[in-house]
């Protein structure tokens, strides 16, 4: 994650619009639309279980379309090959899979984020039955739980002693809404 924004900073830095070959920039971008219905397919038959709805599917489906990691590093790595060989042609042929591989990340990437957002709040539905997150923060009732775990704002986490549960006076809560040390 951290070396990402690098990766495609150089990646792209190193594409000059001015060689840009016009005529293979059009079947080249229709390879990228071929390659990504191909894995939007894979991915669509990758959740093959009955458990999950077609538009489930196709989201995860969606989801895996701004994958481009693999594009900008395999770019960058065929025009220095190529330019180890010293051979103009592949030179050239290194110079057009970088260009394929900086706009596989240009149309890839805000396509993906643009339909994981619509789509998102259209297809899929809030399961309560399979949220983890539903019980958290709430008490236990248990009498012989005399610690717990409270998480407070910044996201750390402390020890506090539990009001008994038959007890509940003010003295006892204001423990509760006390911050971790740093």
């Amino acid at each position: 994650m951290f070396c990402q924004p690098f990766l495609f900073g150089t990646v792209g830095a190193a594409v000059q619009f001015k060689d840009i070959d016009v005529t293979s920039l059009g079947p080249g971008i229709g390879v990228i639309f071929i390659g990504l219905t191909c894995r939007w397919i894979g991915a669509f038959l990758a959740m093959m279980e009955p458990k999950y709805t077609v538009k489930e599917k196709a989201f995860v489906a969606f989801g895996w379309i701004p994958k481009a990691t693999v594009q900008a590093a395999l770019g960058g790595v065929t025009i220095a090959e190529a330019r180890k060989t010293g051979d103009p042609i592949f030179i050239k042929n290194g110079k057009e899979m970088l260009t394929m591989a900086v706009f596989a990340i240009c149309i890839t990437a805000p396509l993906g984020a643009i339909l994981i957002a619509t789509l998102g709040k259209r297809w899929l539905k809030y399961d309560e039955e399979f949220d983890t997150t539903k019980n958290m923060g709430e008490q236990v009732e248990d009498k012989e739980v005399t610690q717990e775990l409270v998480t407070v704002n910044n996201n750390s986490v402390i020890d506090v002693e539990a009001p008994p549960a038959d007890n509940s006076s003010k003295k006892d809560e204001s423990a509760l809404n006390q911050v971790a040390p740093q």
